[in-house]
């Protein structure tokens, strides 16, 4: 159906291309090594597994595909230019796409009363740990089961279960195979006692494979585990012969074979709709072994540069020492990857700024100790109250990596001077007051200037200050401009859970400005009556 609107290609490109260019965030540029100059470079290697593909969003409902889809790869080549080679290379292996015909069932088969059958026998058990008592033992000619091959076996919950699943496979030909599996929710594979693939966690129905090397005639036994929690019930399993040409021994000395003969190496590292999206709960570290590739084309090469897909913050202490600029991309839609481009070589100032505060580890993390279900009754109580985020770390002597609004830029900013507020009003008042700020580098860009409040004393904790206000500034190099600030009666009130209502407590407050949550750099003193 026609919804009687046409959409104007150049319109979509532009639009999506400024907000990526807006969102992405400089968080490493040591001593200044970017914007990259094209006059001084002969050779660029992109490697990583994000070179090549096109990384526009998360995995889940949220995904949609670009319509004009650019790599990384293919940005650095096109804002580089003709004068600069530019390689790229994966690096690390990360599978092949699991086929929608993966799952081959015929070839599975099982064992009853010493004679083979075609299928697969299934134990089942009360529960989700595949602890005691057998509530049921089957032979099913498949493997292959949704919501009602399940429920309508007898004594089958339609929640809390678990089965224990074992078949064989013999491969009538020496070659690489996949193992592929799909379910929701948690699974585990091992074949011949090896464990292959293990994604034991609440899910969508999600898959997954593993690549095996397996020799013609021979038997290998397929153990899989299986259990549901909630939602949908869903498990499949198959093996087919592997189309993958790619030898991943082969992939980490190609890459550092190409770092070592570049110019400039940029890295395209971190996470993709599979390995982050709804459903499950991604891993702190990048998958696929990527910080230890970080590591290992540094060593070769000094000039490194990691472009970074996450929808958060994720591990850099064991690699981010060894890099020279670190720029976190996001999941930035179909013209991110030549927004990263531009502002690798300085096409683009860098304005983006973080919306949370990322630690140096996980076990820093304000939540860490509360979030995980530690006690499997599949809840978990969030401990840190009000003290979220940065709230939490201004509070505590340690610091994160990067504060909350943090953000580098290839200019420099001053903020000159707060004025206008008076020093009493009542608390039906707004407080109006202005922010001088000068862009006093060489460059055009923008700052974005956040204004905190502090309440030093009250009658319930409080944050040490709580941002109020922001506001994102374009100047041209040596301009300088004013901007204006409105703060309400809201903003000097807080909650009162046993008023059940937000009430205000006159007194003495401070009006703090700055570029981060970590980097006030003016602050004025008020009092409300």
């Amino acid at each position: 159906m026609s919804t009687g609107y046409t959409l104007d290609e150049n319109f979509v490109r532009n639009t999506s291309l400024e907000a990526a260019r807006g969102g992405m965030v400089l968080l490493k540029n040591e001593n200044n090594s970017l914007p990259l100059k094209k006059e001084k470079i002969k050779k660029i290697a992109v490697i990583g597994p994000n070179a090549e593909n096109v990384i526009s969003g998360g995995g889940g409902s949220s995904y949609v595909d670009p319509l004009y889809p650019v790599s990384l790869y293919e940005a650095i080549k096109r804002v580089a230019g003709e004068d600069v080679e530019v390689k790229t290379q994966p690096g690390v292996y990360t599978g092949v796409e699991l086929p929608s015909d993966i799952f081959e069932y015929d070839d599975l088969y099982t064992y009853k009363d010493g004679e083979k059958v075609k299928g697969v026998f299934a134990e089942y058990y009360q529960g989700m740990k595949l602890q005691g008592n057998t509530i049921l033992e089957e032979y099913h000619e498949r493997f292959n089961f949704k919501n009602e091959d399940f429920w309508n076996l007898p004594g089958i919950p339609e929640t809390e279960f678990s089965v224990r699943f074992t078949c064989y496979y013999t491969p009538k030909e020496s070659d690489n195979y996949i193992v592929g599996i799909s379910g929701d929710d948690g699974y585990k594979v091992t074949l011949d006692g090896e464990t292959v693939i293990l994604n034991w966690r609440d899910q969508g129905d999600t898959p997954a494979l593993a690549e095996c090397k397996l020799t013609a005639g021979k038997e290998y036994k397929l153990v899989t585990e299986f259990y549901q929690n909630g939602g949908e019930a869903i498990l499949r399993l198959g093996v087919k012969k592997s189309e993958s040409i790619i030898d991943p021994a082969s992939l980490e000395p190609a890459a550092l074979a190409a770092a070592k003969d570049a110019d400039v190496v940029i890295m395209a590292v971190g996470f993709n709709g599979k390995t982050e999206s709804e459903g499950f709960d991604r891993t702190f570290e990048m998958p696929y072994n990527q910080s230890e590739l970080i590591n290992k084309i540094a060593r070769v090469n000094s000039n490194v540069f990691v472009v970074l897909n996450s929808g958060g913050n994720v591990e850099t202490r064991s690699w981010i020492d060894n890099v020279k600029g670190l720029l976190h991309a996001w999941y930035p839609g179909q013209e991110g990857n030549l927004a990263a481009a531009e502002i690798l070589f300085g096409k683009t100032n860098p304005s983006g700024k973080l919306p949370a505060s990322f630690a140096k580890t996980i076990e820093e993390n304000p939540c860490y100790n509360t979030y995980f279900d530690k006690d499997g009754d599949l809840k978990v109580f969030y401990d840190e109250g009000i003290f979220m985020g940065y709230r939490y770390w201004d509070k505590t002597e340690s610091k994160p990596r990067f504060p909350f609004g943090y953000g580098l830029s290839y200019t420099t900013f001053a903020f000159d001077k707060l004025y206008g507020m008076a020093k009493t009003y009542n608390q039906n008042e707004d407080v109006n007051f202005s922010v001088t700020l000068s862009n006093t580098g060489k460059m055009d860009g923008s700052e974005v200037v956040q204004v905190y409040v502090a309440d030093p004393v009250s009658k319930l904790p409080r944050p040490v200050k709580e941002l109020k206000e922001f506001s994102k500034v374009n100047l041209k190099a040596g301009e300088t401009k004013s901007i204006d600030f409105t703060l309400g009666p809201d903003a000097f009130k807080y909650y009162d859970p046993e008023v059940h209502d937000w009430v205000f407590e006159p007194g003495e407050f401070i009006i703090m400005v700055g570029n981060s949550s970590d980097n006030i750099l003016l602050e004025q003193k008020i009092t409300i009556e």
